[in-house]
């Protein structure tokens, strides 16, 4: 038995409400919001609490900066959280949310869609001596992993550089190379 304060009564049945099952992402967010404003706590306090990653945390109160439509697409499950954390990182996530529902775009492509947005037309950049293979490698790979890649060849070898805007980014990398194998 504890003595709690009522501060700490609303903190322990909010974060008993955010380890159901049923939340909806934007739900979640709303809730590690909440927790964040009257607890006054850190990302890194918060996910301690509520037993996740900081990076998770992070993530999940992106989410309540993206516009009203694509908040909405995510509480009526058109949306999963993959594809609004992608859509989070797009500088106009709602001018492509059309386009995202109407092709039915996987987590992947919808991150690859902000990428290249973000990065420019140039999301997969090579030198003039790139051999056709290269090229296409370069590209596959820059698709598979939602990131610009460049890769430079020098005799039988080369080097391969891929570029991330920020933590999250490569976060997302390690993790796709991980569960490659």
């Amino acid at each position: 038995v504890q003595s709690l304060s009522d501060t700490d009564v609303a903190a322990v049945a909010l974060v008993e409400n955010l380890q159901r099952q049923d939340l909806n992402p934007i739900e979640e967010a709303a809730g590690y919001s909440r927790l964040v404003t009257e607890l006054r706590l850190t990302h890194e306090a918060l996910a301690k609490v509520v037993g996740k990653s900081r990076a998770h945390v992070t993530n999940v109160l992106r989410l309540l900066h993206l516009p009203e439509s694509v908040q909405h697409a995510v509480r009526e499950g058109r949306l999963t959280f993959g594809h609004a954390r992608a859509l989070a990182a797009h500088s106009d996530p709602e001018s492509v949310l059309p386009l995202v529902l109407a092709r039915q775009l996987n987590v992947r492509q919808t991150e690859a869609l902000a990428n290249r947005a973000a990065s420019g037309p140039q999301a997969t950049t090579q030198p003039v001596s790139a051999g056709a293979d290269t090229l296409a490698l370069g590209k596959e790979l820059a698709e598979w992993l939602g990131l610009p890649v460049e890769i430079s060849r020098s005799g039988a070898g080369g080097s391969l550089r891929i570029r991330f805007r920020d933590l999250d980014q490569l976060d997302h990398l390690v993790k796709r190379l991980r569960h490659s194998s």
